[in-house]
């Protein structure tokens, strides 16, 4: 499951900052895609079972394509990225617990 908010950063300023394209995914493959092509992941949440993972980057639009096209990566950085989320969840507390 994916949540996007689709915009180009320059197509909606608040107040002169310019947005950055937006998503949440639960979906440990994709988020280490993007966190291998650099993608800065900004928050993990735990919904029940499910953790979600939220990323923003300018090209966070082609990046989320290139996922779906079998886009390249590096095997290593792919790699590090998916031990590193798998680590990470058992970090990410439940929703009661904070």
């Amino acid at each position: 499951m994916c949540t996007f908010l689709l915009f180009k950063p320059a197509e909606f300023p608040i107040l002169g900052e310019k947005i950055m394209p937006k998503l949440k995914t639960a979906d440990l493959y994709l988020s280490s895609f993007l966190k291998a092509r650099g993608a800065r992941l900004t928050h993990m949440s735990r919904v029940g079972p499910q953790v979600n993972f939220e990323f923003e980057d300018p090209d966070l639009n082609e990046l989320v394509t290139s996922f779906y096209d079998n886009g390249p990566v590096p095997v290593m950085d792919f790699t590090t990225s998916l031990r590193a989320l798998r680590g990470a969840l058992q970090n990410v507390p439940r929703e009661g617990d904070r």
